[in-house]
């Protein structure tokens, strides 16, 4: 595995104790690790972002 594949694979954040304890609680109720309970969200919040750039660009494009 090359850097850039790693490192789009490992996401770090800080965040409060209390919210730390809260992703681990909600992850166990569905037996799940932290990093499976928060990834579907990054992704979700990775492809707005994208489609928001989308849209941006296109609407340059069209004043152009």
């Amino acid at each position: 595995m090359d850097h850039a594949t790693k490192f789009q694979k490992l996401v770090q954040f800080r965040a409060p104790e209390s919210l730390s304890d809260a992703i681990d609680a909600a992850a166990g109720k569905l037996l799940q690790s932290k990093s499976e309970y928060v990834r579907p969200v990054l992704d979700g919040l990775v492809s707005a972002a994208r489609r928001s750039n989308m849209r941006a660009d296109n609407e340059q494009n069209t004043k152009a």
